[in-house]
């Protein structure tokens, strides 16, 4: 009879159901049968739980909404697209254009303008850039000033564009992994980006110097601020690191989403899977009291009533860092009381986990689904795929926003605020009202048009945080050619708690978007749970796959 090992994993998003998936593939030697539990707070599996359909009698069928959007680029996400092709799932290119705008305040005297000051039409650059209707002169002036007037225009905006691509250019220069210095590791987004600010003679006669700190301010930051869902300020205090990764590996790439959205990937990562227990929030982790080297589970389930699982030789977290953090402490607390303590090591190795964990910093998020074009840009052709609208100034109060929004969906003005106009699926009404999806709104949309409200969080390395993340996950090897965020990686000394050399106590596992060296996206997710279940559980159990799970093209 093989030898049963039960894993437990914590959380279901897409870490959580990888880990279960790779748990499920075949081995080389038949002796170790995995016996995975897989635990989710929601009522349905964590990767699809935000998402919200909507239904219409004049529909075909359920139009299904991915929240948050899942849109992934080719070049950053070698490991995710690899698998997405292994379990079968489809994807599909789509080349997003983007508008980059700002947030006018009222005043006694002006109305509120949403004013669009740069336009990206996609295609990597391929389909060049739109004239914002702002570089455009009006037409109720008389014919002798409209000629010189659009002329002026079209000279500022092309000198505009022309400073942009520069400025871009200039930074996939500094963002080339064979031209970056040592020092680069320990500065933030805000240092890297005065630092680069070109100060010589020439660059401060062609205002090369002003239009990078304009470039920073009014394009990349927002960028990564809608990337990111995080603040103005979240981003200043980012390692500079990570975007400089995403600039220079996304270079001349596709944008590519999920054909028919995450409940694909969500069928086909938890169909092996048997002991699937949703609305069951863990409560605590302990030891077994009947055999200490093992963990025991416990979570309420569905009727209200708390229920332990015993038994479990490895307890994957695949949740946000700080729930990980909140369970360890509590865990750590009852070692401390009780007089039967496990190996001083095993206790250590919680305490140092959490220390890890509580680096990470979460910044809460809203995505609204709608029906209100109000926060678009003013001029409809300036309107893209992907609007994002930023604000400078001081914090918007609830009247500079509207009067007929709902204040609760509101984040901080210092966000950029994104809209997605949702492409209409197959067959859909003419007539119906177009569907948005604005993330972080910092106005809100009217009340009679929100169809769903969705509140999420998301971890927010700084460099603090990237260099206590080495004890969860190491660059293994790196070519000179290549960037952290693509290199070979290894499990950090914390990860099993002092499982993987050989102690006789429970293995605990860390993985998720943050525990990988890169930006808090799916890619990290994959990656850190292929680590945690082929580097960490196999190797424990003295066991490995049959076949590599999904091969990097």
């Amino acid at each position: 009879m093989p030898r049963n090992v039960k894993v437990a994993i914590v959380g279901s998003g897409l870490s959580g159901l990888t880990a279960a998936w790779l748990l499920a593939r075949p081995l080389k030697n038949q002796d170790v049968n995995f016996e995975v539990h897989l635990f989710e707070k929601a009522d349905s599996l964590g990767m699809d739980a935000a998402s919200t359909s909507l239904n219409s009698s004049e529909l075909d069928k359920q139009w299904r909404i991915d929240v948050p959007m899942r849109a992934f680029q080719g070049g950053y996400y070698p490991q995710l697209i690899s698998m997405y092709k292994t379990i079968g799932v489809r994807i599909r290119q789509a080349d997003f254009s983007f508008s980059f705008s700002q947030l006018i305040t009222p005043t006694s005297s002006l109305q509120r303008k949403i004013t669009t000051n740069f336009i990206y039409n996609g295609s990597s650059g391929r389909a060049g850039f739109g004239k914002p209707a702002s570089f455009s002169a009006q037409t109720n002036k008389s014919a002798l000033s409209y000629v010189p007037r659009q002329l002026l225009h079209w000279v500022a905006f092309l000198w505009t564009t022309t400073k942009i691509i520069i400025c871009f250019l200039m930074s996939t220069y500094y963002a080339a992994p064979f031209l970056r210095s040592s020092e680069l590791e320990d500065k933030s987004f805000g240092e890297w980006a005065e630092d680069m600010t070109p100060r010589n003679f020439l660059s401060r006669s062609l205002g090369l110097d002003v239009g990078w700190q304009t470039y920073v301010r009014d394009v990349m930051i927002p960028m990564w601020s809608a990337t990111c869902t995080a603040t103005k300020d979240d981003i200043l205090n980012y390692p500079a690191i990570e975007f400089l990764d995403l600039i220079w590996l996304t270079f001349g790439t596709r944008h590519y989403v999920l054909a028919n959205g995450v409940r694909d990937v969500v069928a086909e990562l938890s169909k092996d899977t048997k002991n699937i227990h949703l609305s069951a929030p863990i409560t605590s982790i302990s030891l077994d009291p009947k055999t200490p080297h093992l963990a025991s589970v416990t979570c309420t389930n569905q009727s209200g009533k708390q229920e332990t699982f015993h038994g479990f030789d490895h307890v994957i977290f695949a949740t946000e860092a700080k729930t990980a953090a909140s369970i360890l402490h509590d865990w750590i607390s009852k070692i401390s009381a009780c007089a039967k303590s496990p190996p001083s090591i095993f206790k250590q190795n919680l305490v140092r986990q959490a220390e890890v964990l509580g680096k990470f910093r979460y910044r809460s998020s809203v995505v609204v689904n709608h029906t209100d074009n109000t926060l678009l840009p003013d001029d409809i052709q300036d309107r893209r795929e992907l609007n994002m609208i930023y604000y400078h100034g001081h914090e918007l109060s609830f009247s500079e926003k509207h009067s007929q929004g709902d204040p609760s969906v509101c984040v901080s003005s210092s966000h950029t605020m994104t809209t997605h106009i949702l492409p209409k699926p197959e067959g859909y009404p003419a007539h119906l009202p177009t569907v948005y999806q604005t993330t972080n709104p910092i106005i809100p949309p009217r009340r009679d048009a929100i169809l769903s409200i969705a509140r999420l969080e998301r971890a927010v390395p700084t460099v603090e945080a990237r260099k206590a993340l080495r004890a969860l996950c190491e660059i293994k090897d790196r070519r000179w050619w290549e960037c952290p965020a693509v290199a070979r990686t290894k499990l950090g000394p914390l990860q099993g708690a002092g499982r993987v050399f050989g102690r006789r106590s429970p293995g605990i596992w860390i993985c998720g978007s943050y525990a990988f060296p890169g930006i808090p996206l799916l890619e990290g997710c994959v990656v850190s749970a292929k680590n945690v279940v082929v580097q960490g559980i196999l190797q424990c159990e003295g066991t490995e796959l049959l076949e590599e799970p999904w091969v990097v093209s």
